[in-house]
């Protein structure tokens, strides 16, 4: 069911890495400190984790993975953001941005949802669940602009070399 408060729950993987080189860092920012910023923190690699960026130079000497699933209460906004894994969305109703490096973006979308959509990739395609009556298509290197259902909240999806997808929550 829907939640009142936002909750993290954050899986470490790892082969040989230093697993304990790596959290989670969870701040609170904006009017009323009532946005939420949820970063994964590499010691000694995160330069930057801020609501105006996130910075990691990673050398690849720690494997460590690290999975985060965050719920948030129906009608919040999201914005996630990755380098090299896959971000995956379930609508909130509130407007949505999903974005990554090398990986795969998916929106998973409410019945008869009403968004303004913008795909940006430059090595990727879009596809989408049928019944959204949106096709795939290999996209520009310009944002495409796409409308679902009659249009207004902004869903956005962005990845240099992965995926845009589009489906049916």
């Amino acid at each position: 069911g829907d939640v009142e408060q936002v909750r993290i729950i954050a899986v470490k993987s790892w082969r040989t890495g230093d697993h304990e080189a790596v959290s989670v860092r969870v701040s609170r920012f904006g009017p009323g400190d009532r946005d939420v910023l949820v970063c994964g923190m590499w010691r000694g690699a995160t330069l930057d984790c801020s609501a105006t960026g996130y910075v990691v130079n990673n050398d690849g000497r720690n494997d460590t993975d690290l999975d985060l699933l965050v719920t948030v209460p129906r009608g919040f906004n999201v914005l996630a953001e990755s380098i090299n894994d896959e971000v995956h969305i379930s609508d909130t109703g509130g407007d949505v941005a999903g974005s990554t490096v090398n990986g795969r973006v998916i929106v998973a979308v409410q019945t008869k949802a009403d968004a303004d959509v913008v795909l940006s990739t430059l090595n990727g395609r879009f596809s989408s669940d049928p019944d959204l009556g949106l096709t795939a298509r290999k996209l520009t290197r310009r944002p495409m602009r796409l409308t679902l259902g009659a249009g207004g909240r902004r869903i956005s999806l962005s990845s240099v070399n992965g995926e845009l997808r589009l489906e049916r929550a």
